[in-house]
């Protein structure tokens, strides 16, 4: 995305922060690779921290529907 000759888009320091505050995240500073590569990095945290939650409630939803194997009798 950043070699135009081998992707052929160009994303320009402007577009990067337009992406950034588009999304709410943070896009640093310096170059355009320097600065599309932490907004990445900050969008995989995100991402990464929602996934989380959403596994850590789905696990208690489980709990809370699947009935346990301990305790039951068998035939």
């Amino acid at each position: 995305m950043l070699l135009p000759a081998l992707s052929g888009i160009t994303l320009s320091r402007d577009n990067i922060g337009q992406l950034g505050r588009q999304f709410d995240l943070p896009r640093g500073f310096g170059s355009r690779e320097t600065m599309l590569l932490n907004l990445l990095r900050v969008q995989s945290k995100i991402t990464l921290d929602i996934n989380n939650r959403i596994s850590s409630r789905t696990n208690l939803w489980l709990k809370d529907i699947v009935p346990s194997r301990t305790g039951t009798t068998t035939l």
